[in-house]
Formats: structure tokens, sequence, C-alpha cells
């Protein structure tokens, strides 16, 4: 909606897509699935979960530096504010690009290469996410918001508005939605999978934390509702409660420093 015009998604940590590596190469399907797919996968799936505001950096924009736009930039100036960089193939990295990673880590960057053997099952993959995350804990620390509680299914998003503002998006477990055709040829009901069209109950819990902030400097207002919220002291900062929500919510957060 109007709210979102304009503005860009923060970006703490960036995850590299590669259409060039030597399984690639090779044409080899199990070798893309092992090598490529699963490291890739994993730890996007791990960082989607743990809620930290990620993108996708090809290798046009490693090598530009586009992907990070000054990973220490002012965030009013930042709208990525990049402070790790994350490679599932580490060696299908082109010249480029490698020097593209290594001005990044000379600037202060955090840089975690991975390796496609930590990923090759489910409890492989589990592991391997938890440790990628502890191993970007500091870099993450630096977002300018955390999105804490609610279900495991919670979606979120981090932008920042074309005034500077910090918009927070907040939606509920979609899994449950069904876009397949629900009768069969004849007019037959199709079966639904388990878990399809129920619907999860209304998102509460959730809590946003500003590290660094004061409570009596920051405003905030979910703007589905369009309810201001009164932000309180927490532990390193501003903590902002979302109210309740069935389907979405944003909630816009401006900061005026004293």
């Amino acid at each position: 909606g109007p709210a979102l015009a304009g503005a860009r998604p923060v970006r703490t940590v960036a995850l590299t897509a590669t259409l060039d590596a030597p399984a690639q190469r090779a044409g080899d399907p199990d070798r893309v699935r092992r090598e490529v797919l699963a490291p890739t996968h994993g730890a996007w799936a791990a960082l989607v979960r743990a809620r930290v505001p990620a993108g996708v950096a090809t290798d046009d924009r490693l090598a530009d530096g586009s992907f990070a736009l000054g990973p220490f930039a002012a965030p009013a100036d930042d709208a990525l504010g990049v402070r790790a960089l994350v490679l599932p193939v580490p060696d299908a990295l082109d010249e480029a690009a490698r020097r593209g990673v290594e001005r990044f880590e000379r600037a202060g960057g955090a840089v975690v290469r991975l390796r496609a053997a930590d990923w090759r099952t489910p409890a492989d993959v589990e592991a391997a996410g938890a440790a990628l995350l502890r191993e970007l804990a500091g870099s993450v620390a630096a977002a300018p918001v955390r999105v804490v509680g609610g279900p495991p299914g919670l979606q979120a998003s981090v932008l920042r508005a074309a005034d500077g503002a910090l918009l927070v998006a907040l939606s509920n477990d979609f899994g449950w939605v069904w876009s397949e055709r629900r009768e069969l040829p004849g007019g037959v009901p199709a079966r639904l999978p388990p878990g399809i069209d129920e619907v999860p109950p209304d998102v509460a819990g959730v809590h946003l934390e500003l590290p660094g902030a004061a409570a009596d400097e920051v405003a905030a207002t979910e703007l589905v509702a369009g309810a201001p919220i009164a932000p309180v002291p927490g532990a390193g900062g501003a903590r902002v409660a979302v109210p309740p929500f069935r389907a979405l919510a944003v909630v816009r957060i401006e900061r005026s420093p004293r």
C-alpha cells in the first residue's frame, strides 16, 4: 500500500547466489543439489526462520559493491546496511566477485564461507543452520530492529521508508493457503493435503527490539489498524509490543534522537 511506497529492504546479511558453480558447469543435477542447492537453501531457510533481515547478492553486485552500498553508512543514507556476507559456494565466484568480497572484508564486513559437506542430511542442515546463526550473531546484533516472539511460521520483512523511518511488515503463517483447483474433473472434490485450509490462530506475543534506542525517542504506529504503540524500555534498547493480528501487521517506527 501507500505506506510501503518507495521503501527499500533493510538487509543486515547478504547471501550470494551463483549460476556458475563447477557442478552447474558439469551439468550434473545430483552435484548441483548437493553442492549448490543444499547449502544455499539451507542457509537462506535458517536466516528466514530467525527473521534476520537478509537479501541476495549476485556476482555482478559483489563485483561493483552495490550489494552493500557502504556497509557502515548511516541508516538514513543506506537502506541495505549489509554487515555480513554468506557464501554458500565460495569457489563459484569469478575473479571480479572475489575482489568485491575482499574489499568488503577489508572494510570490516564479516564473511562466512560455507562447506557443502555440512548440509547433506536434515540433521546436518539443522546443525549447520544453528552454527551459521551463531557465527552471524555479532552482525545480526547490529540490525536496526529485531523481531522476537510469535509462532514459528511468522514472516517478517524490514524496510526503510523514503523518509528514513523503519517499517516492519509481519504476516501470519500463510502455508495453509492452497492455490490449486478445489475440484477434480467431473466435479469430484479434491483431497486437500494435511494442514491445508486450517487457518492458523491470530498472531500474538510479538515484540520489536530497537538496540540502543531510548523508549522516549521512539514513536511507533501499527499501520493496518492505525493504532499508536507506546514503546517501553527493554534490554539494551526500546521495546515495541505488536498488537495481536489475524493476517498482516505493519509497524512504522520513527526515531528522534535526544
